[in-house]
């Protein structure tokens, strides 16, 4: 007969909830048409000092980076960036947020949105083409949000679109910034195997 000791039942229960514990916090991938779109669930960037920020009445930016590579995941093949600048409303406790204007993309920008809704709104309108890949081809993906700090820096996005010397700039950033930085992965996927 086998002793089973009644504390290692919760510890059990724990490891089994484990995977899906972990899994919650990842980036997730589905397709819609030919682009592909990804959702954060727990992805909280609207929390720590930039909201401490938004509640001293500053409009905060931020901005997105979204990173695709196929197969040797040697370097990436596709990536769209975004900016977005988010504000406050005290008295409603409800966030603002506008899309930065580029040439592929006019200003956009919304109202009266809880914190879940902002950060979702933003993932929105992230994007990438899932055009050269075929369905079976593994991939993965990377999302970066980062706060844009005042102070002297490049520009990710400018007027015309993505900057090269922001993007040389954004990806040779020390570990310093790491506290104003999230980043979230996913894979390998496959096209093939997405939800639509």
């Amino acid at each position: 007969m086998q002793r089973v000791f009644l504390w290692s039942l919760p510890l059990a229960g724990l490891c089994a909830l484990a995977p899906v514990i972990l899994r919650s916090d990842a980036l997730v991938v589905r397709l819609d048409g030919d682009r592909l779109r990804v959702a954060a669930p727990n992805l909280r960037f609207l929390s720590g000092r930039p909201m401490e920020r938004l509640k001293n009445g500053a409009a905060v930016p931020f901005d997105f980076l979204l990173l695709l590579w196929a197969e040797t995941h040697s370097g990436p093949r596709r990536r769209a960036a975004e900016r977005f600048v988010v504000s406050y409303d005290l008295w409603e406790e409800k966030f603002s947020v506008a899309r930065w204007k580029t040439a592929s993309f006019p200003q956009e920008s919304v109202s009266h949105l809880s914190q879940t809704a902002a950060e979702a709104w933003c993932l929105d309108r992230l994007s990438l083409p899932v055009s050269e890949l075929a369905p079976a081809t593994d991939f993965w993906m990377r999302l970066e949000v980062r706060t844009a700090e005042a102070g002297p820096e490049t520009p990710l996005i400018e007027s015309t679109g993505v900057s090269l010397t922001g993007l040389i700039d954004w990806l040779s950033r020390s570990g310093r910034e790491s506290q104003n930085r999230r980043t979230l992965e996913a894979g390998p996927l496959r096209i093939e195997n997405l939800k639509r």
